[in-house]
């Protein structure tokens, strides 16, 4: 189990732990260091840690880098796990211990500061020393003197580059060299050139590090690729797992697809996006068209009223205007429902004008005589046709049936779409009743009855059971112009 060590004001305190090693201890134990996530604007969490340990008095440096990790108990925390190999426990006596964190350019952000630990002399002293800083330094030189190497046979431009770097390389290692020779002349003139070439390997370690990102980064994308299929089947074929980030190009759609540990697939990383329920532009410009008419800009009228109603207080200021809207929207909605329909008509008493001519444009209303296009007016056109149509040009239509006729509910004994009647009637003879004047013949055995010929014959007696016709005359009409009509009742 590790032992938590927590870090305060850029200081870590080992206590009593700090007296538990022992000389050539491999891993002997771990330490979680822990301490607040933010400092200074900067998260912590995202930088690269490393621990740097020296023994004092045999002039090593041992530089180490760590894991670091969001404490899953505490967001605000971090944890800098350190474990304590063979390198650190080489030595007895005391171990100074620094903990420093750098950003992703290398720059050192913090530094953390410690009381280091002991460790006690083992009786078999079989540790094995590491190396000192002066190797320790020659190497990482070495390896920056081989990435520049490798960036020369990239490009042009990058092997300049590398021989600046290998210059510097090489006066860094002279340096390195001298500082060596000159360990063994003066313990603090060694010392002191410690503290020199501790710049300098750090600033090396720093652009190692800076080119291994980019080496992993570079090495990472090219271990993920699995090559090129020809369609998604081939490629499960081939790798029916893998792991996050793998990738492979596939033929038949010509895009890349990369390995999903949710769903445990490949899936194509090319997004397309369902057009299926958006209008093509044939289709909005027959929209647009068709609310606009012939597609050109309409000016609405607005007068401003002579005053607003006060709008609620908030918070309640968008909840009632909302209401407001729906309540409009409803109103809107329950006029639209109660216009009539095509085809259906009613009286006014204004005659409708127009701009530019009936036929120009689609009206939604017209006077019943108006001469209207068959093929503007279709709808219309389809439902009532010509039944009320008189006197109009090929290719049009009217309702001109309707002009000086009186609306009739049609029954039994009226069609629907009938019409008939008349502005005056002519009384004919046949309409008039028999005047009859009624006389008793007191000698004959029946009765009889004197009808006045109206034709101009004078009475005559006629027997009542030998009359013909009827003595009321025929009936004559008295319907005026009509057009029989449905009746349209609004019950809501």
């Amino acid at each position: 189990m590790a032992i938590s060590i927590e870090f305060k004001d850029k200081y870590v305190y080992f206590g009593p732990e700090a007296g538990l090693h022992t000389q050539g201890e491999a891993r002997a134990e771990v330490y979680d260091v822990t301490g607040p996530r933010y400092h200074d604007g900067h998260d912590l969490s995202a930088m690269t840690w490393y621990v740097r340990a020296s023994h004092p008095d045999y002039m090593t440096l041992i530089n180490k880098q760590l894991r670091v990790s969001v404490d899953p108990d505490n967001e605000g925390q971090i944890i800098i796990t350190w474990p304590v190999e063979a390198d650190f426990t080489a030595y007895a006596g005391q171990l100074d211990v620094h903990f420093v964190g750098k950003s992703s350019t290398g720059e050192e952000i913090i530094k953390l500061q410690s009381n280091g630990l002991q460790f006690a002399a083992s009786v078999e002293g079989t540790a094995a020393p590491p190396k000192n800083v002066f190797e320790n330094t020659l190497e990482q030189m070495q390896g920056l003197l081989d990435n520049a190497e490798n960036a020369a046979a990239q490009s042009a431009a990058d092997a300049s580059r590398a021989e600046n770097a290998q210059e510097a390389a090489g006066q860094s290692a002279q340096t390195a060299q001298q500082a060596q020779e000159g360990t063994a002349q003066s313990v603090v003139q060694n010392q002191a050139l410690v503290q020199q070439i501790e710049g300098d390997a750090e600033a090396a370690a720093a652009s190692a590090a800076a080119a291994a990102a980019s080496a992993a980064k570079a090495e990472q994308l090219a271990q993920g690729c699995k090559g090129w299929f020809v369609n998604v089947a081939a490629l499960r074929a081939a790798y029916p797992t893998g792991t996050d980030g793998e990738w492979a190009i596939l033929g038949s759609t010509d895009s890349i697809w990369v390995w999903d540990a949710d769903s445990s697939d490949w899936i194509n990383s090319h997004k397309t996006t369902d057009l299926s329920d958006y209008y093509t532009k044939e289709q909005a410009d027959g929209r647009f068209l068709q609310i606009d008419g012939d597609g050109a800009a309409v000016t609405v009228p607005f007068t401003v009223p002579a005053s607003l109603p006060a709008l609620p207080s908030s918070p309640a200021t968008l909840e009632s205007l909302m209401t407001m809207l729906a309540s409009m929207r409803n109103r809107l909605a329950a006029l639209e429902e109660s216009m009539p329909g095509i085809g259906e008509w009613w009286y006014s008493p204004n005659v409708i004008t127009y701009t530019g001519g009936v036929n120009s444009k689609a009206f939604a209303r017209v006077n019943f005589n108006d001469d209207l296009s068959k093929t503007v007016y279709a709808v219309l056109y389809a439902k009532i046709g010509d039944s009320l149509s008189s006197g109009a040009a090929d290719g049009f239509f009217n309702c001109k049936k309707l002009a000086e006729r009186f609306p009739l509910a049609y029954g039994a004994n009226f069609a629907l779409r009938s019409w008939g009647g008349t502005t005056q009637a002519t009384i004919q003879a046949r309409n008039l009743p028999a005047n009859a004047i009624t006389f008793v013949s007191r000698t004959a055995e029946q009765w009889s009855v004197g009808i006045w010929d109206s034709h101009g014959a004078g009475y005559g007696g006629v027997p009542l059971d030998q009359q013909n016709g009827s003595p009321h005359g025929q009936a004559i009409s008295t319907l005026p112009p009509y057009l029989a009509q449905n009746i349209i009742v609004r019950a809501l």
